[in-house]
């Protein structure tokens, strides 16, 4: 299954890394120094959608534990004691990169070196303090973020309906990558096989 995810907006996969007196937060990038989104994030991404879409009655509640597997559970101390293998799901989520064509365009280019910078921009944040409402001292963060595009990954599982759960699930995906819930990463997924 062929997976679209249509970015409308700045986002970034992090990589928990930044330059040393510069950008505080980078990009994750592939072998060819282009944005990306992990298969991990994505999986994630899916998992809880389509938990959505079993709370609103529209796939099968024992959905998730087949394509994901059980998650862990807390033992009495509280500590997350994690599934064991059986308990293993059947999907596999590879990460999400340019189209072939796309991908071709800008690293085939006489110019790949001017095009593939053009997909990044510098954002500033800053911490501010709630009871004055001013800005924290020396807290003015430096982010990259990614410009908008269009991303594709597959998701492949053993043969039976889990297409069509996770076709029911995609459109409760509305954003991607870090600071999804402030503005980042607005994005639309759509199956495309």
């Amino acid at each position: 299954m062929l997976i679209e995810v249509d970015i409308r907006s700045y986002w970034r996969a992090g990589t928990g890394g930044g330059e040393v007196g510069g950008i505080d937060a980078l990009c994750a990038v592939d072998h060819d120094g282009l944005p990306y989104l992990p298969g991990k994030h994505l999986k994630g991404l899916l998992r809880d959608a389509l938990n959505q879409a079993i709370s609103f009655g529209h796939v099968n509640p024992e959905a998730t534990k087949v394509l994901f597997g059980e998650r862990g559970f807390e033992n009495s101390a509280g500590d997350l004691i994690p599934f064991s293998r059986a308990g293993k799901g059947c999907l596999r989520v590879d990460s999400a990169h340019l189209s072939a064509a796309d991908r071709w365009t800008i690293i085939g280019a006489a110019e790949r070196d001017k095009l593939i910078p053009q997909l990044f921009r510098t954002i500033q944040s800053t911490a501010i303090d709630e009871n004055s409402g001013a800005a924290k001292a020396e807290s003015l963060r430096l982010e990259q973020v990614a410009v908008p595009l269009r991303l594709e990954f597959e998701v492949t599982g053993p043969s039976g309906d889990w297409e069509q759960s996770l076709k029911a699930a995609l459109p409760l995906i509305r954003a991607v990558g870090q600071k999804r819930t402030r503005g980042l990463g607005r994005a639309v997924l759509r199956c495309r096989s």
